[in-house]
């Protein structure tokens, strides 16, 4: 339908938004369902299943804590990131793609 030549813009919109929230609703589902699978293993073997340490690295680039953070805060975790990765990652242009991604993150969930 999205595909049709003559669709109208506000159609096209409404169908995006629609899928989208379809995206949003179904990877919620399944990320919660691996979640809950994954624990079992680790609770038969007694390993904790949250990994706290590679949350205290990338925890910040939740949806959740990205949209929360200010950026001073922001900046802040960027370089801890790439002073982690060094030979891969430039301070300030992973700050300003994370600072932008941010701002991608708030108006989709809007």
């Amino acid at each position: 339908m999205l595909q049709k030549e003559d669709i109208v813009v506000d159609v096209a919109c409404n169908l995006l938004k629609g899928l989208t929230a379809q995206r949003r609703d179904c990877r919620g589902t399944i990320v919660n369902e691996l979640l809950e699978e994954s624990k079992q293993p680790c609770l038969v073997l007694n390993v904790d299943p949250s990994f706290k340490e590679v949350n205290e690295i990338f925890g910040f680039l939740s949806p959740k804590q990205l949209t929360t953070l200010d950026n001073k805060a922001l900046k802040e975790k960027a370089t801890t990131l790439a002073n982690l990765y060094q030979d891969d990652l430039d301070k300030e242009e992973l700050y300003v793609e994370i600072e932008s991604f941010k701002y991608s993150v708030k108006a989709a969930t809007i």
